[in-house]
């Protein structure tokens, strides 16, 4: 049921990266990497990925997107970060929190609450990324689990027909992981499962998952 296959036609990419913060690096190495992806699936007759990228990125481009476009796949890297209980994803100077360009998991969601996509998977490539969008449960040692909900809203408990699948590369309280000569590690390795199977899957996610991937977090 919840096996995501590579066939659904349109692909949203989100990426933001500054050059000064080393952290970040492997971001840009990410957006190669998909770059390389896309030009595959055009070959194959799939639309390009929407790729956005320093200068061309911003919040109101990022949520515009995610209500009008209506992506059936979201991607993000970048820099985040946990204030207040909240989590933000920073699209513009990382060291100022209080940037009104920051994406804060409030407004994120309620924009993701305006795609009237079906199905709809996030891969959230970014530190503190767990709960971008709240969702009900999470996948542990085979099986879902239902959360102890905190007191932020989730916009599809009444609606059986939407699904909302995320892969976050860190818990709320954990930074991902990064290989600095090819990219952020959550990114590579789903790369990996579809360019090697075709598609991702919760069996092929956790048969082949490295150990460096120890934080990452499904949720549905």
């Amino acid at each position: 049921m919840y096996d995501y296959d590579i066939s659904e036609k349109f692909f949203g990419l989100f990426q933001s990266y500054k050059d000064s913060i080393d952290k970040l690096n492997g971001v840009l190495l990410d957006y190669e990497n998909l770059s390389k992806l896309s030009d595959t699936l055009e070959e194959e007759g799939f639309p390009k990925f929407q790729l956005y990228l320093n200068s061309e990125i911003s919040k109101a481009k990022v949520l515009f997107t995610l209500t009008s476009l209506n992506p059936s796949v979201v991607w993000l890297c970048g820099h985040g970060e946990l204030e207040e209980g909240e989590n933000l994803f920073l699209m513009g100077n990382v060291t100022d929190l209080s940037n009104p360009e920051n994406i804060r998991d409030s407004a994120f969601s309620i924009a993701v609450h305006q795609n009237n996509r079906q199905r709809v998977l996030f891969v959230f490539d970014f530190c503190h990324s767990c709960t971008m969008i709240n969702l009900k449960y999470y996948y542990s040692d085979g099986k879902f689990h239902k959360k102890v909900l905190d007191s932020r809203p989730t916009f599809w408990d009444d609606d059986p027909h939407l699904l909302r699948i995320s892969i976050a590369g860190a818990s709320d309280f954990t930074t991902t992981t990064e290989d600095s000569a090819r990219g952020g590690v959550l990114t590579l390795y789903l790369l990996q499962l579809i360019y090697t199977y075709g598609y991702i899957s919760l069996g092929l996610f956790e048969a082949k998952k490295p150990y460096n991937l120890k934080e990452c977090v499904i949720t549905v």
